[in-house]
């Protein structure tokens, strides 16, 4: 029996699984400091605007977000609809920083009550909530729009038949439900590019972005 050789294959077969998380600690790493910048905008909220909060995405089938579909439909619609003249869209970092202040920074999931307070101390008119519904074979998505200020709903959608690998298409179709409903014109939102054109170019470095800045929160908050 050569020992050599059998110690060699021993230490290969604990060495790859480590090389393997290494591997992925290193790319939420580097997708987080690849975006970090996109995602600590903090756009200053004009009043003379609509001015408007993504609250939040519920992944109905999955609580834990463990694949950050949530958290990148929320991102990315923030993305999409700054775009928009004429719109005052809170960044999602700021929201994050009113939940620390209103002492919620550790609840596991932001419910209706609390988007309400959180969209009233940002001084926004209206919000929106959603929830992912169903992710297999597709996604399928339901959105809310409501008035901060009477907690009327504005309106409701549901939209579906979009495979995971098509979220920056649904998100697309996402921001040209609120622009509709929020009455912004087409000329205001003429300028507005799709998702594939601002941002990155594959979904998986998003991910690997929102693995980043879930590390990041629980480093440092």
């Amino acid at each position: 029996v050569d020992i050599g050789q059998t110690r060699r294959k021993e230490r290969s077969r604990y060495l790859l699984p480590t090389v393997g998380v290494l591997a992925v600690s290193v790319l939420s790493i580097l997708g987080y400091f690849l975006f970090r910048e996109q995602g600590e905008q903090r756009p200053v909220l004009d009043q003379s605007k609509n001015t408007f909060a993504v609250m939040y995405f519920e992944n109905v089938p999955d609580q834990t977000d463990k694949d950050h579909t949530a958290e990148m439909l929320a991102n990315l619609l923030v993305t999409s609809l700054s775009q928009i003249n004429g719109l005052a869209v809170v960044s999602r970092s700021r929201l994050y920083d009113i939940q620390k202040e209103l002492g919620e920074e550790n609840a596991d999931n932001i419910n209706p009550n609390l988007a309400t307070r959180i969209a009233q101390h940002a001084g926004v008119a209206t919000m929106l909530m959603g929830s992912i519904v169903q992710t297999q074979p597709a996604l399928a998505v339901t959105i809310h729009l409501v008035d901060v200020k009477s907690g009327a709903i504005i309106s409701s959608h549901r939209v579906t038949d979009f495979p995971n690998t098509r979220i920056f298409s649904l998100v697309d179709s996402l921001a040209f439900l609120v622009r509709t409903n929020l009455n912004i014109s087409s000329v205001a939102s003429a300028d507005a590019k799709p998702l594939s054109e601002i941002t990155a170019s594959s979904q998986e470095a998003y991910r690997s972005f929102m693995s980043g800045i879930e590390l990041d929160k629980k480093l440092y908050s």
